[in-house]
């Protein structure tokens, strides 16, 4: 009897489970599935929701038609500007959260929460602000005043998620090392940081994230064609008139290609953090 009713709970979440995988892949992959139809498919009635006649050819659109622009480079824009706010923030973060999980200075505490203030702000509410102080420095349409923005809105967090990590290392460790003869700049680079680096890597898949996804900043500091993200050009297909969603299917399918690499190498550290965070020595 206990047994039958294990399995009936186990059943029962397995098909909750099930059903919320569901609920969120089912956008993603009707966009999937909208990027290999024909624009007569698109537009056909009923919704047919295979494709009769599957085609890449709106993919050769996106990268070769001049009317989408140059998606190679707009890629590239991306890449460059995520990766080096992910450096940047991960970098920046790990110092901080070392130091508000080791030194209990004076006002520690209301910097953490002014940190945490921060993100309370829409981004709307802070945008004209940002954009005269990166305009006063010269910087708009420019990758530079983009990038400072994107550090600016994921430090805060990113200091935060890097506290915790730091807190679960026992500080034996570090005493340890000293006794060994480390100084504690070499302890903090050659002990601390590899144990650490599970939760460093969550740092920068959360700063990676928002950094390539972010629109509304970048659509105001970047205006010329040529320094558009990814983000920017993907909305700027569709407009008031007319929305050709084979396109913007197969752009949208683009554009998370890259996430999806990152995520596929990121997601064992993920899981080893989640599984060290479960488990208490």
């Amino acid at each position: 009897m206990r047994l039958r009713k294990r399995i009936g709970r186990e059943v029962l979440l397995y098909i909750i489970c099930i059903f919320i995988i569901i609920i969120i892949l089912a956008p993603l992959l009707w966009v999937g599935i909208s990027s290999f139809k024909s624009i007569t498919d698109v537009q056909r009635v009923p919704i047919e929701y295979i494709p009769r006649n599957p085609t890449i050819e709106t993919y050769k659109f996106i990268f070769f038609d001049p009317r989408f622009g140059n998606w190679d480079k707009f890629l590239l824009n991306s890449l460059k500007i995520s990766v080096i706010t992910t450096v940047i923030v991960t970098a920046v973060a790990s110092l901080a959260g070392y130091a508000f999980s080791r030194f209990r200075f004076k006002g520690a505490a209301a910097m953490l929460i002014l940190f945490l203030i921060t993100q309370m702000f829409p981004g709307p509410s802070i945008l004209i602000p940002i954009y005269r102080l990166i305009d006063r420095l010269g910087l708009i349409d420019t990758h530079t005043g983009v990038i400072l923005v994107h550090i600016t809105l994921t430090l805060p967090f990113a200091i935060w998620l890097s506290i915790g990590s730091f807190e679960n290392i026992p500080v034996d460790i570090e005493e340890a090392a000293y006794i060994d003869g480390c100084s504690p700049i070499k302890t903090f680079f050659k002990v601390i940081l590899p144990i650490s680096k599970i939760g460093l890597v969550s740092v920068a898949m959360y700063a990676f994230l928002l950094s390539w996804a972010e629109y509304i900043f970048s659509l105001v500091i970047l205006q010329s064609e040529s320094q558009r993200t990814v983000a920017l050009q993907l909305g700027s297909m569709a407009s008031e008139i007319n929305i050709v969603w084979n396109e913007i299917g197969a752009a949208t399918m683009v554009v998370s290609i890259p996430l999806l690499v990152f995520f596929l190498w990121a997601q064992k550290y993920f899981v080893k953090g989640m599984v060290a965070g479960a488990v208490k020595e």
